[in-house]
Order: C-alpha cells, then sequence, then structure tokens
C-alpha cells in the first residue's frame, strides 16, 4: 500500500486489522518496496490507529517493529 492509503483508513480499526497493515508495512519495507522516510510515516499513521485500541499488538509483530527500528 501507499503512503495515501494508510493516511485515509479509519481512525478506529480493529487490532488484527492493524496487524495485517503493520506486517504488510514490514513486508513492503523489507523488500524495499517502501523507503525509510515513507516507511516510518506509514508507521506513524498505524501507530495513531493502533493508540486508539487500547491494546497491544501481539509480540512478534512488536518485536519485529522494534528489530527494524533499531536497524534504522
Amino acid at each position: 500500500m501507499k503512503l495515501e492509503e494508510y493516511e485515509i483508513l479509519p481512525d478506529i480499526l480493529s487490532v488484527d486489522k492493524l496487524e495485517q497493515y503493520f506486517q504488510g508495512s514490514l513486508t513492503d519495507f523489507s523488500k524495499k518496496n517502501t523507503d525509510k522516510e515513507v516507511f516510518l510515516q506509514i508507521l506513524s499513521q498505524l501507530m495513531d490507529r493502533q493508540v486508539m485500541t487500547y491494546e497491544l499488538l501481539r509480540d512478534e509483530i512488536r518485536n519485529e517493529i522494534d528489530n527494524v527500528l533499531c536497524e534504522l
């Protein structure tokens, strides 16, 4: 997905749907389909929506995001 598509997502999404979006953005970044700046903007968009769920993402996804961010 492109940044513009993330920007128009509803403010409130299910945790399952958000996890799919996070995983998709991580996959796109790892395959070099998204550059670093756009990836960080996408994460920002997704995190804004994730906080509205009042739930944590699964450990695997949180750890993967943490690892990618630490590498950057």
